[in-house]
């Protein structure tokens, strides 16, 4: 349980340390201004957090008579993401609560006098540390990782996680599973797959995994078609820019034809995702091992990993004369599918770090491949596993 105490002078901190004292696995964060307190929101999720009111707007600054407030309307503008499940605001000084009581209720947190409230503020903030207790094992996540359909895509992902159990929430079904990474630290994975295809149902998972569980990477997994001349089967591609073919604008032209105007905006892959990425494609011992390890693969190279861009549409193409169209627009496209601008979109509305990795499965004709589907959905699993093992810590 994490834990943020915002005051100048740690007065408040062993009250609370012995408060809590009956609880385990409580990570506390010490710091004294608004400054200190916004870095560290930036970079952790808290599950509570312990607000003074008169601090200091940077780390040996004067005392700001209304810091903690400041502190809480910053907070507020924060990403859903970053924000603490529970803010208390905590004073020494009478006045103040009854100068800013009103402000923090307005946000729907309470303020309390040190003294004063002490029954109150321990017996709420003992409650509110026994429902995180109790909700943290499935609540949150360091990772997600998503995929587009349950068969196939997110069957072949939890294969690699053996291990993983499931529960029904909210009448969603989420797996979990711990990953260990090289440096031997656990990290909790949620996943789970849309209701279907398409970018409507993928928008809607990201952003509930988002918000429910607050990951601080999501990557989605599974298969694609490539483009002909730029890819191969079994190639793994990430997609970086990511965009909707199908944006723009129908309209006619000069003799009442009408046309398509294209108009997509398109969203590129997160530096430092891109940077491990690239490192992970060298790692031919790796890609090597996904053709060995699979039985009775069809496919005898090695897949290659490639950063390239990706197309994103509501439609199953497979029709070359549709992939050239896309392609006319966008020389060097190089991966079509249905769901990567949805998602990459979602998280970079709550800025977390994403990455759509998904295999080529076809090339996006009528000449399907679908005896490597599975294959290619494994692949492109164990790619985001492989990058969570060995590059976590270089990605948030």
């Amino acid at each position: 349980m994490n834990i943020l105490l915002v005051e100048d002078n740690y007065d408040k901190y062993p009250i609370i340390n012995k408060t809590l004292s009956i609880f385990d696995n409580i990570n506390f964060t010490k710091v004294a201004s608004v400054c200190d307190a916004l870095d560290e929101l930036s970079k952790t999720l808290f599950d509570i957090m312990i607000i003074d009111i008169q601090i200091p707007d940077i780390d040996g600054g004067d005392i700001n008579p209304q810091g903690g407030v400041e502190l809480l309307n910053n907070v507020e503008h924060l990403t859903h993401s970053k924000i603490p499940r529970y803010i208390f605001g905590l004073t020494s000084n009478s006045s103040d609560v009854s100068s800013h009581f009103d402000t923090f209720k307005k946000f729907g947190w309470p303020l309390f006098d040190l003294r004063n409230d002490a029954d109150c503020w321990k017996d709420l903030l003992v409650t509110k540390a026994r429902a995180i207790e109790k909700n943290i094992n499935y609540m949150s996540a360091d990772v997600a990782i998503i995929t587009a359909l349950e068969d196939t895509e997110l069957e072949e992902l939890l294969k690699l996680a053996p291990s993983h159990t499931s529960s029904n929430i909210d009448g969603y079904r989420y797996y979990f599973y711990e990953v260990t990474t090289v440096n031997g630290t656990k990290l909790k994975v949620v996943s789970s797959s849309a209701e279907r295809m398409g970018v409507t149902w993928s928008s809607q998972l990201a952003t509930r995994i988002i918000e429910k569980f607050k990951p601080r990477i999501i990557l989605m997994t599974g298969i694609c078609a490539g483009v002909s001349g730029k890819t191969s089967l079994g190639d793994i591609i990430v997609g970086d820019p990511v965009w909707d073919w199908g944006a723009g604008k129908i309209s006619e032209d000069h003799e009442g034809n009408t046309i398509f105007l294209p108009d997509p905006h398109q969203l590129a892959l997160n530096r430092k995702v891109k940077e491990q990425l690239r490192d992970l494609s060298q790692d031919t011992v790796f890609l090597k091992s996904l053709v060995i390890s699979w039985p009775h693969n069809t496919l005898t190279s090695a897949p290659q990993i490639l950063i390239a861009p990706m197309a994103c549409g509501s439609s199953v193409i497979a029709t070359q004369a549709t992939v050239d169209d896309i392609a006319d627009k966008h020389r060097k496209v190089t991966a079509i599918e249905m769901e990567s601008y949805a998602v990459m979109a979602a998280a970079f509305s709550y800025d977390i770090p994403c990455a759509v990795i998904k295999s080529v499965c076809d090339l996006g004709n009528k000449h399907k491949a679908d005896e490597i589907q599975n294959y290619c959905a494994y692949s492109s699993a164990s790619v985001a596993i492989k990058l969570i093992i060995d590059k976590y810590h270089n990605l948030i």
